[in-house]
């Protein structure tokens, strides 16, 4: 069993060509970065457990993606649902 492999909060992001760290994700970059399931990422984010992701341009084929820093940020936090379901009961 290998030990030295990096969690998705201490893992460094891959640059894109140019040296640059995107900051929109596609589905697959966000579900790797959490080390879970696209789909899981998807019923995740639809029933407010995680950061729901971003609609770029318009019509049924738009573009769809999820801010890194956010994904980071409720990671370090936790993962607490981000629709405050449990601060409500």
């Amino acid at each position: 069993m290998r030990t030295d492999t990096p969690t998705p909060t201490t893992s460094t992001p891959t640059p894109a060509p140019g040296g640059i760290v995107p900051e929109l994700l596609t589905t697959a970059a966000a579900a790797e970065l959490l080390s879970i399931g696209e789909r899981t990422l998807w019923r995740w984010s639809r029933s407010g457990i995680a950061p729901a992701p971003i609609k770029i341009g318009g019509g049924p084929r738009a573009a769809v993606r999820f801010r890194r820093r956010e994904l980071v940020e409720w990671l370090e936090a936790g993962c607490p649902r981000v629709d405050r379901r449990d601060a409500q009961r």
